[in-house]
C-alpha cells in the first residue's frame, strides 16, 4: 500500500496518514497510526488524501481527493476542495469551491492546516499562482496571505501549534 504522513494527532499519540489500504475502489479514508504500534485505524470519513486534525482534536480539515500540482491552471470539477469534519458529529462540509454551475472557475485548494487563530490555512491557485489562503472553518471568502508572483507555493507545512507555516518555493 502506499502510505504518505500528514500530521501529528494532537495528542502526540498518533499520526494522521493518507493510505491506499481502504477497500473503496475511488479512494479511502486517512487513517491515524498510534506511535506506539498497532494497527492503523480508518478515520470516519468515505475518503481523504490530505488532513490535519485541528489542535483541540475536535475536527478535521481536509482534501477528499488527491492533489496534482502538476496540473498548474486547471480549473474544472475534478480539482481538490477543502472539507471539514466534526469528529463527534461525524458531519462532513465542503468548504471552497461550492456552486457547481461555475466549475469553469475552480481551483486546486490543497494541503489544509489548522491555524492557531482557528483558521485553516490552505495552498490554492485562486491568483493563477500557488500561495498561501485561508478561510473560516464555517465557510465564507477566502482571503489570500502570501502573494508570491512566480511560481509559486509547494508543499507547505504547520507547526503543530499553528503558529508558523513553511513551504517551497
Amino acid at each position: 500500500t502506499g502510505d504518505a504522513i500528514q500530521y501529528w494527532t494532537p495528542d502526540g499519540k498518533g499520526i494522521v496518514v493518507a493510505s491506499s489500504r481502504g477497500a473503496a475502489p475511488w479512494g479511502s479514508p486517512l487513517y491515524i497510526v498510534p506511535i506506539d504500534g498497532g494497527l492503523p485505524k480508518p478515520m470516519d470519513m468515505d475518503r481523504g488524501a490530505a488532513g490535519m486534525v485541528r489542535q483541540d482534536g475536535k475536527m478535521i480539515a481536509f482534501n477528499r481527493g488527491g492533489f496534482r500540482y502538476w496540473r498548474k491552471h486547471y480549473r474544472g470539477n475534478n480539482n481538490t476542495d477543502i472539507w471539514v469534519q466534526d469528529l463527534s458529529t461525524k458531519e462532513i462540509r465542503q468548504l471552497t469551491d461550492l456552486d457547481v454551475k461555475k466549475y469553469r472557475q475552480h481551483t486546486q485548494d490543497a494541503y489544509p492546516m489548522w491555524g492557531a487563530d482557528g483558521q485553516i490555512y490552505f495552498m490554492s491557485e485562486r491568483d493563477d499562482i500557488f500561495n498561501i489562503w485561508t478561510i473560516a472553518p464555517k465557510g465564507g471568502p477566502p482571503k489570500q496571505i502570501t502573494f508570491h508572483k512566480t511560481d509559486g507555493i509547494q508543499y507547505p507545512s504547520i507547526s503543530p501549534d499553528g503558529k508558523t507555516i513553511v513551504y517551497e518555493s
